[in-house]
């Protein structure tokens, strides 16, 4: 199987990037997505909260939830 490489344009995906104090070790962020997950209080499972968990694991610099007040 043939490795593919990125065009030039984006070669700096993988590098760090300094935000202020924050040094991430990569450029990339998964958008917020699964608004159909959500906490349900009578069965007390948090599918919301095992789909982040499983993301954070993903190798991505930054995972953007989406929330706001």
């Amino acid at each position: 199987m043939r490795k593919e490489r990125l065009p030039l344009k984006y070669s700096a995906i993988f590098q760090p990037l300094t935000v202020g104090p924050l040094t991430w070790r990569n450029r990339i962020e998964i958008a917020p997505a699964a608004p159909f997950l959500t906490w349900r209080e009578e069965d007390g499972r948090m599918p919301l909260t095992s789909y982040y968990t499983a993301l954070a694991g993903s190798g991505a610099a930054l995972l953007n939830l989406g929330t706001g007040s």
